[in-house]
Order: structure tokens, then C-alpha cells, then sequence
């Protein structure tokens, strides 16, 4: 009897399993000994052992909880605008380093081979001899309020070496030159010839200049209609009062003199041409004062007096970098951040978290109020824009003059993809002037950024010069959106920075600034280039950055705003944020009932942040949410679970195209696989999924994509339990409930892969089949 109860057996003696179950019952035994071992020496030590943080390319992983430092210098309370890296205030000494702009990367570095073990002996970027920003744990804040925090940002080194190898630093000033000659001006409404400068360049030349008007056709915003040319003149000639957007081109006709003038430029270029030569041709972007419209907006500003009696009335200047991350912007633009945060004494929003998955669902959350999801309800991309309740109607409707300006007019947030609007969407709209410099190919043959021999950046900024010097006691609001510039790579960013400066510098010596709310910002981080590949690239993704300037005399008049701005720079805080905020300095201190509806989400940032904010709170999705986030573990892209969640992304992505003229997509590669790391008081008290970035390569195409994928893992408590589980070829099933979020970001160019699709929604996801035939 005994024997065949043990013949039962026998079979589990031939298999893994009876090795498993020996296994299991002697590790087992070993565990428990090992646990009270443990247990019994940190009691012996009274647990006063202290777990050092761990540096992996550049993220700094420790417990996740702030920590004030011990140092003095970092509890120094800064002036309005603390300056913010890794959630805490830089120290002076740090600060001044920062605002220097000159930066030298100490040697003292050990890098791995892997990518997931970058251990730095004594990591520093500094200038000169100077140290900055030395690999430690510390959190400080300006104070307790600030850093008692319920959202803690990702501890990431923005001045790791291995990312300042990859900033753009090396990149210079961006100069246009060209072979044409500036030789016309604007001044009073006039084209003005520069005559000396004409018989500089070409002697006696007869030089004859003329000009047509660039107007937007009716009901559509993507064609544009060109003016007669205007009589030739030779010296000056006045424009119309409504003249708006103006191309003016010169011609040489070789005379006599010129023929003998051995010096004579257009000589040496021309004397052999029959017909004229092409010397010139330049865009103007006028700021007309539209008369009928002047006694309206002071009707509508006495309204607004009238109803709500506002305290302030002041104007608002918004300039927006397209897909720039706020640790780039430390990086790169270190001449005008300096001037920000110092001169200026603003405010640096170092916790501000993204909403959207691009520039459009972004900035329909700055100047809608209405997240991706409330507006995928009722809008698509085929209907005009006009529907929205934009920011800018609410300050035009209080009788402020309105301008808006982009560079990159094709692929704008209102336009790549989709309709545009019916009618301008502010009194003073680039739209028109921009479409055609972005169709003349003449303007970009000395580079993509230039117009002509002015860099293209500069361009926008005189239009906004204009405004304000046309309207000197105005209110006004304006903003510009910069894509072109940052759009392909962040980097290039630092070909700017003494663009900027001197714009700002500007702004500030002409008066301008006194009664402005500047507002400095991006719409998101970056979505391709070498730093979003890295680590530190999964939350600069995610990080855009907000940058506020107020008057000192704002300030002084009203220090519990002052105080909140500068709580609020440690504080969890998005577009609709910014949102309010603008509805706030609109009506501000109001006594009356506003006409504005109460924002439905967003906080303004003259009142204080509470530190208990969470990203539901907002609402900030999963995909993009930073808070909590202490870092990232890599895990092995030849994983079953790896290959697990790639294969789930690449079906969740397949279910996002048109099926019938987008390719169904394959998996290509698994490129990484990464762990959010969450604090232990998170993980035990508010998490049971673990989260993951998962990045792949699809075929056809190859395609780059990045999701975020949440999936409850078996974990059976030690590394020598799971290596067997694995051994087993039992790891897929210790996954179960994967859900991929809905937010997947395309890492790659579309380089016209998505052509056949119109909706930008569905255009990532697409390898349309006719680029097979």
C-alpha cells in the first residue's frame, strides 16, 4: 500500500516541478533565517543605517521624500523667483554659476557601457573652477510650505555630463547673411530707400523699388491674395493707413557711371545681364490702427470699468517656444534667464507639468481651459477653431487690441491638419504675411530660420514692437508661437538666446515692462531628438516650462500675490493654470460681477497652490503625470515581459489607425523597457499596478513610439524565486491586467508616412499601404 501511495509520485520526479517544490522548501528555510538575521542586526543598530541615493545617467534615485539640506547656503530664502533644479532652490553660489552661461565638465566620471549604470564618482558642470550642482539628495526649498509637498518631481541632473554633451551648447548666434542688400526701411508708415547706402553698393546705379499688399482671402485661412505692384519710386513712398502686410522688391538698371565704376558691386554682379537685376525683397508686417475700431475698444473698456471696476489694467505679452523642455531652457538659454530671473525678478514655475500630447491639446488647455478629452466630445479636426472661447476674445471683448503670431504657419497648432479659422482670430494676425515669406523661396536660400538677412525670430518680434510702439497707452494683449526654431531639435534653442535678450532688454528699457505680464513659456517638452532618447528625456518630455514677469511696483502694491508666485515655483502647476491666471490679471481685484465663466480647471497662480495638489486633481493623465516619480529601472528588452507589453503597445497602436489605408504594424524591435520607480509610501499606500515606459520600433516604416503601460506583476518577494519562475518559462503568467494608456508618443519623424490621413489624431499611427505601391 505504502508503495503504490508513493508511485503516485513518481512522475513529478521526472519533471521540473518536484524540483521546484524541493527548491521552494529549502529556500524557504534559508529565507526565514536570513529575514530574522536581518531583523536582529538592524535591531542591534536601532535601523540607524542610511541608504545612499543611486545615480543612473543622470536621474538621482533615493527614498523620494524631501529632505531640507544642511547646508546654509541651500536654506537661504531667494528674492521673488527662486531658481528650481530637482525641486529644490539652487544656492546663490549655484544661481550666479547658472546665470554665467559658461560651463566647463570636470573629468572626474566613470561611465558604463550599459544604459543602465552611469555611476559618477563626482559629477560637476561648472565654470572655470566652480562646482555646480554636485550629485546629492538634498530637497530644499524656500521654506517648509514649499517643500512639504504632496507632488515630488523625478530627482534628474539637468547638467549631467552625459546630457550637456548632448544641449546644443556648442551651437553660436544664428547671423543671416545673404546677397541682398537691406536697402529699404520703414519709418512713419513709409518705405524708405537707403540711398547712401545704394551708391555704396552701387555706385550710380538707378535703383527702383515697389511694393504689393499681402491680404488673407475671405472665409479661408490657407489662401492668400497679392495687391497690383504699387508705382516704382526711388526714394520713398507712403504706404496706406490700412496697409497690414507689405513685400517690397528693388531692381538695378546699369547706367553709364556704373559701367566705369571699377567699385560698383552691382557692376561686377549685373553688367552683363539685359534685364534688371533683382536686388531686394523684404516683408513688412504693419500694425494699421483701424480707426473704426478705436472708439469701440474704449467703449468696452469703460464697460469693463464701469461693471467691475478692475484695479489694474495692464497688458499681456506671451512669447511660446515650441517642444522645449524647462531643463533645456536652464541649459541653453543661459544669457536670457539670467536677465529673467535676476533683473526681472520672475517667476520660474519649476514644477510645471504638461496636459496634452502636443502643441494644439496644450495650448487649447492655456487658452481654452478644456483638456484633450473634454474636446475630443465635441470638436474635430475638420471644423474650424473659431468655436473656441479663446483667452484672447475675452481681453478683446474688454476692449484690448489683440495680436497673435507664428512662425511656422503650415504645421501651427491651429493648422497642421486641421481647418484654421474662419475669421482672423485676433484684430492683428501674421497668418497672411507668414504663409507667404513660408512660400518664397527666395527668403530661405541662406537658411531655414532666416528671412532674407533677418533671422526669422527677429521678424515677429518687431511685428510685436510695432504693436506696443502704435499703441503706446493701449491695452494690449499679444502672444507668438516659435515652432520653426525648436520643432526638429530643442538644441538649436541656444542659437537664440541673445536674440531673446536682446527683445527682453528692449522690452524693458523702452518702458514696456512697467505695466506687462510677460509670460515665457513652452507648450510641452521635446518629442524627438538625442535627450528624449535618454532617460532624463521620459520626464523632460513631460516638463515644459512657464516663466512669469510682473513690474515691481505690481509686486510691492500686492505682495500676497508676490508671495503665492513664489510658493507656487514649488508647486504642481499646468496650462490651466496660466489659464486662469490671465482671467485674473483681466479682472483683477474686480469689485463687480466678471463676465468670464469661472475656469472649470486651473488655479490662478496669484493665489497659492495647495501642496496636497495631485495630478487627478487637475487633471494631468497618467501618461503624462510626474508626480511621485523617484525614477526608472531598466529591464531586459529579451524579457518575456517585455516582449509582453511591446506586443500589447504595438496591438493598442494598431487600433488607432484607419484600417483601410494604414498598414497594420508589426513589431521591429524592442528598444527599452523601463520601471517607474514610485517612493515606498506610494507604492504601499496608493499604487497596486506597476507603471512602464515602453519604447519600440514597428515595422513597416520604423517607426519610434513610446507608451505608458500599467500591469499587476506577481512578484513572489526574492530575486532567486523569480530567476526560477523565469527558468520555468512561467513569466508571462505572472503579468496580468495590462492596459496601455491612451496617450502613445511617436518618437520619429512621420517624414510623409501618414499622408493619406488627415485626422492629426490618427496620422502617428498610420504607414499608409500606398507608399508599398
Amino acid at each position: 500500500m505504502r508503495l503504490k501511495f508513493f508511485s503516485v509520485f513518481r512522475p513529478w520526479k521526472q519533471t521540473k516541478f518536484f524540483a521546484l517544490l524541493v527548491i521552494l522548501v529549502v529556500f524557504g528555510i534559508l529565507y526565514c533565517f536570513q529575514t530574522a538575521t536581518v531583523l536582529a542586526i538592524e535591531k542591534y543598530f536601532k535601523g540607524n543605517w542610511k541608504k545612499s541615493p543611486l545615480n543612473v545617467n543622470g536621474m538621482l534615485v533615493d527614498d523620494g521624500v524631501p529632505k531640507q539640506s544642511d547646508s546654509p547656503k541651500d536654506l537661504i530664502g531667494v528674492m521673488r523667483g527662486a531658481n528650481y533644479v530637482n525641486n529644490r532652490v539652487l544656492s546663490l553660489q549655484e544661481t550666479e554659476i547658472l546665470q554665467a552661461g559658461v560651463y566647463k565638465v570636470d573629468r572626474n566620471t566613470t561611465v558604463s557601457s550599459t544604459n543602465t549604470t552611469v555611476s559618477p564618482t563626482n559629477t560637476t558642470v561648472s565654470p572655470k573652477n566652480t562646482t555646480l550642482l554636485q550629485t546629492r539628495s538634498d530637497n530644499a526649498m524656500v521654506d517648509e510650505d514649499v517643500s512639504l509637498t504632496t507632488c515630488v518631481f523625478p530627482h534628474i541632473d539637468p547638467f549631467d555630463i552625459n546630457i550637456m554633451k548632448m544641449a546644443g551648447l556648442h551651437y553660436t548666434k544664428l547671423e543671416c547673411r545673404t546677397d541682398m542688400v537691406d536697402l529699404v526701411f520703414l519709418k512713419d508708415n513709409s518705405l524708405v530707400i537707403n540711398t547712401t547706402l545704394a551708391r555704396e553698393k552701387y555706385g550710380n546705379a538707378s535703383v527702383l523699388c515697389k511694393y504689393r499688399n499681402i491680404t488673407r482671402r475671405d472665409n479661408n485661412d490657407s489662401l492668400i491674395k497679392y495687391s497690383n505692384f504699387s508705382t516704382p519710386f526711388n526714394d520713398s513712398l507712403q504706404l496706406s493707413t490700412e496697409a497690414e502686410f507689405v513685400v517690397v522688391e528693388c531692381k538695378g538698371e546699369l547706367n553709364s557711371y556704373a559701367s566705369r565704376d571699377k567699385s560698383s558691386a552691382f557692376r561686377k554682379s549685373s553688367s552683363s545681364r539685359k534685364s534688371p537685376e533683382t536686388l531686394l525683397v523684404k516683408y513688412f508686417a504693419l500694425i494699421p490702427k483701424h480707426k473704426q475700431l478705436i472708439n469701440l475698444e474704449r467703449v468696452l473698456l469703460n464697460k469693463r470699468k464701469g461693471e467691475t471696476s478692475p484695479k489694474e489694467t495692464m497688458n499681456v505679452l506671451m512669447i511660446a517656444l515650441d517642444g522645449v523642455s524647462r531643463y533645456q531652457f536652464l541649459r541653453a538659454m543661459n544669457k536670457t534667464y539670467g536677465l529673467l530671473m535676476k533683473d526681472f525678478n520672475s517667476f520660474d514655475m519649476s514644477m510645471f507639468n504638461q496636459v496634452g500630447s502636443n502643441t494644439f491639446t496644450n495650448l487649447l488647455a492655456l487658452l481654452n481651459n478644456k483638456p484633450e478629452d473634454e474636446l475630443n466630445a465635441w470638436w474635430d479636426p475638420t471644423q474650424y477653431s473659431d468655436g473656441f472661447d479663446l483667452i484672447w476674445k475675452d481681453f478683446q471683448n474688454a476692449g484690448y487690441r489683440t495680436l497673435f503670431t507664428e512662425d511656422f504657419p503650415s504645421v501651427g497648432g491651429f493648422y497642421y491638419s486641421k481647418a484654421g479659422f474662419l475669421s482672423p482670430p485676433t484684430v492683428h494676425h501674421s497668418h497672411p504675411i507668414a504663409l507667404a515669406i513660408e512660400r518664397d523661396k527666395r527668403m530661405f536660400t541662406h537658411g531655414k530660420h532666416c528671412v532674407g538677412s533677418q533671422p526669422e525670430i527677429n521678424f515677429h518680434f518687431d511685428y510685436i514692437k510695432r504693436l506696443f510702439e502704435t499703441f503706446p497707452g493701449k491695452p494690449l494683449y499679444a502672444m507668438t508661437m516659435f515652432t520653426k526654431i525648436t520643432h526638429d531639435d530643442m538644441t538649436y534653442i541656444k542659437t537664440v538666446d541673445e536674440h531673446f535678450f536682446d527683445f527682453y532688454h528692449y522690452l524693458s528699457t523702452s518702458g514696456i515692462l512697467n505695466n506687462t505680464l510677460l509670460i515665457t513659456f513652452s507648450d510641452h517638452g521635446p518629442r524627438w531628438g538625442p535627450i528624449r532618447s535618454t532617460f532624463n528625456g521620459i520626464f523632460e518630455s513631460k516638463a515644459p516650462f512657464t516663466i512669469l514677469t510682473l513690474p515691481p511696483w505690481f509686486l510691492e502694491k500686492y505682495p500676497e500675490a508676490a508671495r503665492n508666485l513664489k510658493i507656487n515655483c514649488g508647486r504642481l502647476t499646468t496650462h490651466f493654470d496660466t489659464h486662469a491666471t490671465l482671467q485674473d490679471i483681466l479682472y483683477f481685484h474686480s469689485s463687480g460681477d466678471i463676465p468670464l465663466r469661472k475656469p472649470k480647471h486651473g488655479i490662478s497662480l496669484f493665489k497659492e497652490i495647495p501642496k496636497n495638489r495631485s495630478c487627478n486633481d487637475v487633471p494631468i493623465a497618467q501618461e503624462f503625470c510626474l508626480c511621485g516619480q523617484k525614477g526608472v529601472s531598466s529591464i531586459g528588452i529579451n524579457s518575456e515581459i517585455s516582449k509582453l507589453l511591446a506586443e500589447t503597445v504595438v496591438a493598442s497602436i494598431n487600433k488607432k489607425r484607419e484600417l483601410d489605408i494604414c498598414e497594420e504594424l508589426e513589431l521591429d524591435t524592442i528598444l527599452d523597457v523601463f520601471h517607474i520607480d514610485f517612493p515606498e509610501n506610494i507604492r504601499k499606500e496608493k499604487r497596486q499596478n506597476s507603471l512602464f515606459k515602453v519604447r519600440i520600433r514597428t515595422k513597416p516604416g520604423q517607426g519610434i513610439y513610446e507608451a505608458t503601460v500599467s500591469a499587476v506583476i506577481l512578484d513572489l518577494g526574492h530575486s532567486v524565486l523569480n530567476s526560477i519562475v523565469r527558468w520555468l518559462g512561467l513569466e508571462r503568467s505572472m503579468v496580468s491586467q495590462i492596459k496601455v494608456g491612451h496617450f502613445i508618443d511617436r518618437m520619429s519623424k512621420y517624414e510623409g508616412q501618414g499622408d493619406c490621413i488627415r485626422d492629426p489624431r490618427k496620422k502617428p499611427f498610420c504607414y499608409c499601404k500606398k507608399m508599398h505601391t
